[in-house]
């Protein structure tokens, strides 16, 4: 792919996993147990955020095939307003929320009230209020990684396939269990999620050194990937596997269908404002007001399908305002250019 070739097709791929994103958490809220690694459902939790960290690694790649003058200061300033401002801002204030539920509601389970001042700094650590927002510490993590990320994307084809099995590997095997024996946190560690993140950020530098390849025949390469992900079912240790071939997949597949699919690639042109506001609010209201309204069978997606949208909505009408664009961690012009530079939006 030319350095400068287009990059829109990465909405559809946020689009996607944005939209699992809000499936997962509507299983949780209406009380349905989806097995991860069964069936059909499988696609759905690997497919939810590891993208995210896949669409990060193939654009730094893309900022680096550009030749763009890189300062790791300000990458990492850049990073924090885009990835922690946001993280921060909606923690504090969806423990806020939580806390002035619990003093109205006694039965709750106490997460903020009664919590010492250590307490409740590893209730924000941990995204105890809105455990989606891990995602935001971890990938900058990442990011501030970013010197051994050029490194990779300098290296040899050969020695990068080489070193993402072996991280692979050694996070499956090793790295996970010893992490959890000497730290032993409750919780979602951004930490541990950003050393599990790397497996697939490490992927989408991988992708995009071979691109130029895929790109030559994307639907044969999607159906390949496709059909290739169900054979690593079969053994716990290869879901891994499974994952990659689903991801390289749908980027393959959304390289040449994301003009057909606008509503995806709009939802993922709005996805940092979606991920940040559906849960927990839009998706408890959506779920109590099923309780009442839906049958059981159909209130997944009744949850799913009106938090989405309703998601989106905010998402748009805070990206409108100065105050909005902030707290969202986007740039303050409402210009948007052609290469994005988060994961988890366009702007």
């Amino acid at each position: 792919m030319s350095p400068h070739g287009r990059l829109a097709f990465l909405d559809g791929i946020r689009g996607v996993a944005i939209a699992l994103v809000v499936a997962v958490h509507a299983v949780s809220y209406v009380g349905l147990s989806l097995p991860s690694s069964s069936g059909r459902y499988s696609v759905i939790f690997a497919l939810a955020v590891p993208p995210f960290f896949t669409v990060d690694g193939f654009l730094f790649c893309h900022r680096m095939a550009k030749r763009s003058p890189v300062s790791h200061g300000a990458y990492l300033t850049s990073s924090a307003q885009r990835l922690l401002l946001p993280w921060l801002v909606f923690s504090v204030l969806y423990l806020v929320l939580r806390g002035t539920f619990e003093s109205i509601t006694p039965s709750a389970e106490r997460i903020v009230l009664g919590q010492s001042p250590g307490g409740l700094l590893m209730q924000l650590y941990t995204s105890a209020a809105a455990p989606q927002l891990y995602f935001l510490p971890s990938l900058f993590l990442i990011r501030a990684l970013a010197p051994l990320s050029l490194a990779l994307f300098r290296a040899h084809i050969c020695i990068l396939l080489f070193l993402l099995g072996v991280y692979t590997a050694m996070f499956g095997e090793y790295l996970q269990a010893a992490y959890l024996d000497l730290f032993r946190i409750s919780g979602l560690d951004p930490v541990l999620h950003a050393l599990w993140g790397m497996q697939y950020y490490l992927l989408g530098i991988t992708l995009f050194r071979v691109w130029s390849h895929i790109e030559r025949h994307p639907l044969a390469v999607s159906t390949g990937f496709v059909l290739l992900a169900p054979l690593f079912l079969a053994h716990p240790s290869l879901k891994i596997l499974f994952q990659f071939a689903l991801i390289a997949g749908l980027f393959s597949l959304m390289w040449v269908a994301s003009h057909r699919v606008c509503f995806l690639s709009r939802v993922g042109r709005h996805t940092m404002g979606i991920y940040l506001v559906h849960a927990p609010v839009p998706i408890k209201l959506f779920q109590l007001v099923s309780d009442h309204v839906v049958t059981a069978g159909i209130a997944f997606p009744f949850v799913w399908t009106c938090s989405l949208l309703t998601s989106l909505f905010l998402a748009v009408s805070i990206g409108n305002t100065r105050f909005g664009r902030f707290i969202l961690g986007l740039p303050r012009s409402s210009h948007r250019p052609a290469a994005p530079h988060t994961a988890t939006d366009t702007h």
